[in-house]
């Protein structure tokens, strides 16, 4: 009330309609408040309203007697509070994703905002948050210890499944959104086979160019270095070299169950 007041008596920039439907809505049964928005010299207000109160309490009364004192018919756009404050949470690894690889080189710093718009957009989220001096601060720090993106693709990804982003809450699906920020990231497949042959060629030397490849794979995280670290392996010395045996459980084996999506 008292922001409102203000907006009224110090800056002057309401106006006898704006006034006249924030003082109703104060006076009704079930409304926990109101006060105008937007720059101001407008004619639209915002009310906090219980649900059981919106429809017969604060928007019947308030056309009814803005009616009456100002002849104008209202329209009420009746709104839920959003998820915002859980999108948060996301939106902050989004910019951690695009900090790490804007320090691997993989992101220009020309192009940050438009890969951080395509990855919340693949995530279905519209909302961008503007962070604090503090909070970018964090997010900096955090970027500036880590090389690999495996934990946060991996947070991102148990954030759709809680959230229904996903079709299934399974490791497949988990892979293929995964897949899919990446590719907002990566670049095209002819600018990697550019690099690759280039390094080739410049070095004249294949392991280099291998090399390349294999860093890039770990660092789009097409190679699961988390996954990989889990496996068992031995080493055997034989007359005809060294042999490494590899018991795979970075992969779990896939759990049979019908579904609508599974063939």
């Amino acid at each position: 009330m008292s922001l409102m007041c203000r907006f009224r008596d110090d800056y002057e920039v309401t106006g006898i309609e704006l006034d006249t439907m924030v003082e109703i809505a104060w006076n009704q049964e079930g409304v926990i408040g109101s006060r105008m928005t937007g720059a101001g010299f407008g004619g639209c207000t915002i009310s906090i309203v219980k649900k059981d109160a919106v429809d017969k309490v604060y928007c019947r009364m308030l056309e009814r007697n803005i009616r009456k004192k100002l002849g104008w018919i209202l329209i009420f756009y009746v709104v839920n509070i959003s998820d915002g404050a859980k999108n948060y949470e996301c939106v902050c690894r989004n910019r951690k994703i695009s900090g790490i690889f804007g320090k691997n080189g993989l992101v220009l710093p020309e192009d940050r905002i438009l890969v951080t718009n395509l990855i919340l957009d693949s995530i279905g989220i519209v909302d961008y948050v503007e962070f604090s001096s503090e909070e970018r601060k964090e997010i900096e720090k955090y970027v500036e210890n880590v090389k690999y993106p495996t934990e946060i693709l991996d947070n991102i990804t148990e954030w759709a499944a809680r959230n229904g982003k996903l079709i299934a809450n399974t490791t497949t699906f988990k892979d293929l959104l995964n897949a899919k920020i990446m590719g907002q990231i990566l670049p095209r497949t002819s600018e990697i086979s550019k690099s690759f042959l280039g390094k080739n060629m410049e070095m004249k030397n294949r392991e280099s160019a291998t090399d390349y490849f294999y860093e890039i794979s770990k660092q789009s995280n097409y190679i699961r270095t988390d996954r990989i670290a889990k496996n068992m392996y031995w080493n055997y010395k034989n007359k005809y070299g060294e042999l490494e045996i590899t018991v795979n459980l970075s992969k779990p084996e896939k759990i049979q169950k019908k579904s609508q999506w599974q063939k």
